[in-house]
């Protein structure tokens, strides 16, 4: 059984990018799933007791300044990101296949890559923040689902698919977390009202945006696209269940809301009858 496993693991790895094998957290999928599950034990066990008996922390400097550098990292990488897709010569509509070689421009958009997924895993500290703030409501279902999946996919993309049209996901993705850290930076520090209209729309991005990615990679299941379908038949259903999961929270969050019929008390009701009885006697 063991050596059945260790040749299906060999063989599933036999086509990783070789690039990359040396960089941090790439040898193995050991290390990374090793900080997904102590994330996981971080936000659901032992935060949630830790903070139990202790009061919310504000973290305002803590947060503003974290939310700075997520602006600055992923406006960084979308710029970085597009200038290699160019010299590589990506095509934006259509399937690219990656370039294995050691290429300069072809090893920096691999890195890109990297980067990408180092910045994935540096959300994770949004949801510790939320611990620590005794914001417990915030630690939905999908926000754990997309937080854990996202690095899971980020580095099945480093190690397999480090650049060609995945590239220009990285970019689509990054360019919206710039919107999306921006709003909350400037409501951090005071512009929540003001821009409390727009937070529902940064929602439909995010959801025309998974939209976008499922459509552009269904072109990897055709013949005549180099990019290997398994990864395809794997990535596609994750975003379309993003997608819903992302939906049914705009529906909850911004639809339309039934009016809640009025309650009826049934004290009142019988003294009005006593009264009503007693006038007409």
């Amino acid at each position: 059984m063991l050596d059945t496993l260790g040749s299906l693991y060999e063989d599933a790895f036999s086509t990783a990018d070789k690039r990359v094998t040396d960089w941090a957290l790439m040898e193995g999928p050991g290390p990374l799933i090793a900080i997904l599950t102590l994330y996981y034990l971080l936000v659901r066990v032992i935060g949630p007791r830790f903070m139990e008996k202790r009061p919310a922390l504000t973290l305002k400097t803590v947060i503003t300044v974290y939310n700075s550098v997520q602006v600055l990292a992923c406006a960084l990488l979308v710029q970085q990101t597009v200038k290699y897709i160019q010299n590589t010569n990506v095509a934006i509509i259509g399937c690219s296949s990656v370039d294995f070689s050691d290429n300069p421009n072809a090893v920096k958009l691999a890195r890109m890559c990297w980067w990408y997924l180092m910045l994935k895993l540096l959300d994770l500290v949004e949801t510790l923040f939320f611990i620590l703030r005794k914001k417990h409501n915030q630690v939905s279902n999908l926000h754990l689902y997309h937080h854990i999946s996202t690095p899971l996919f980020s580095w099945i993309m480093v190690k397999f698919v480090a650049g060609g049209t995945p590239s220009i996901y990285i970019a689509l993705n990054s360019a919206i977390h710039v919107l999306m850290y921006m709003y909350y930076l400037f409501t951090g520090i005071g512009l929540s009202k003001t821009l409390a209209p727009w937070k529902k729309y940064l929602t439909i991005i995010q959801m025309v945006q998974f939209c976008a990615l499922i459509i552009h990679a269904s072109q990897f299941v055709r013949s005549d696209c180099h990019m290997p379908k398994p990864l395809a038949i794997v990535f596609i259903p994750n975003v379309a269940i993003v997608y819903f999961l992302f939906a049914n929270f705009y529906k909850k969050a911004y639809g339309k809301k039934e009016p809640t019929p009025p309650k009826l008390n049934l004290k009142i009701m019988v003294d009005n009858r006593l009264k009503s009885t007693i006038k007409q006697h």
